[in-house]
């Protein structure tokens, strides 16, 4: 099986699963529209945090990189 394919498989098994991609960047819209499309209306997703806000900046002074997080992954 390809890597292109192993959500939608995943899809027809699970109903939910997380995104450890986040944690090392947050996404860009295009792969997110990709995973909404691979997956049924009531798939969840859950996410990693970036490390940028637990590794870095241990959870200080984050507002601003969580708001853009938030924005990102919200259409998940």
């Amino acid at each position: 099986m390809t890597v292109s394919k192993m959500l939608s498989f995943y899809a027809e098994h699970f109903s939910t699963t997380k995104i450890n991609y986040s944690f090392r960047r947050i996404p860009a819209s295009k792969p997110i529209a990709g995973w909404i499309a691979t997956t049924p209306d009531k798939f969840w997703f859950t996410h990693n945090v970036s490390k940028k806000v637990t590794n870095f900046s241990k959870l200080k002074n984050c507002g601003p990189i969580m708001a853009y997080f938030h924005e990102v992954v919200l259409g998940l």
